[in-house]
């Protein structure tokens, strides 16, 4: 892999190249698909001017990019890989969480990548009622205060 562990959140209001950057970036990448998939469109013999011949030219596709293999499904959707991102508890980077990635047969296996407690319960699935019930039933009380009993 080979993303950071971290990543600053950008703040627009002090250096905008970054936001400005990522956009320009992700506009090439879809002009790029967009004029790969018409130019297949003209090797296939259709009219590159009519959004329905690109979408079927799309329609399982593979562009080989010089970084990765861009896939269609039969539905002309491009099919990805997705890293997750956590927003860290200090708010000023993320971390990756989990990693999306496609298997051979056109379906998502999911990675965790980092396994942190979640709901504060060392990863156990919260319980469905209060600890101490709904109207303190559960508990025993002494003096005044009450002494929790955790499961």
């Amino acid at each position: 892999m080979t993303y950071k562990n971290t990543t600053v959140i950008p703040n627009p209001r002090v250096d905008t190249a970054p936001v400005r950057f990522n956009l320009v970036q992700s506009l090439g990448d879809i002009l790029y698909v967009y004029l790969y998939l018409r130019n297949l469109t003209i090797k296939l013999g259709s009219d590159p001017n009519s959004g329905r011949n690109i979408l079927d030219a799309a329609r399982s596709a593979e562009i080989n990019d010089k970084t990765e293999k861009i896939k269609f499904n039969g539905d002309g959707d491009r099919l990805m890989y997705f890293y997750v991102w956590s927003l860290s508890s200090n708010a000023s980077t993320y971390t990756p969480y989990m990693e999306i990635n496609l298997t051979a047969d056109n379906k998502y296996s999911v990675t965790n990548i980092i396994g942190y407690e979640t709901w504060e319960t060392k990863n156990k699935v919260p319980a469905d009622t209060p600890v101490c019930g709904f109207l303190d039933e559960l508990c025993i009380q002494k003096s005044g205060c009450y002494l929790h009993y955790y499961p």
